[in-house]
């Protein structure tokens, strides 16, 4: 991770351990992350995506963060139904 120690700089210190969507820009392209936010530091926000991966996002690269109101009802190993657009949860 940039800046390597992890510390919370009070930027995203309110969505530790929460369920959130990142908008997020690279280069031209626009997209966004349904992740859990997991650690910060200078340069970087540390989130994890499913229950497995954890990747680093350069805070510059994010347009916002919002709350994830879907995944934060839903319980644990739901899956959605076919065709939709939300994540799967195994």
């Amino acid at each position: 991770m940039p800046n390597t120690q992890l510390h919370w700089s009070g930027t995203y210190s309110s969505w530790l351990g929460k369920s959130v969507v990142l908008h997020v820009t690279a280069g031209q392209l626009q997209t966004v992350l349904p992740c859990t936010v997991i650690g910060e530091s200078d340069a970087a926000l540390r989130i994890r995506i499913g229950e497995i991966f954890d990747i680093d996002i350069y805070k510059d690269m994010i347009l916002g963060v919002e709350r994830d109101l879907l995944r934060s009802r839903r319980p644990p190993n739901m899956s959605t139904t076919a065709g939709s657009k939300l994540p799967t949860f195994a």
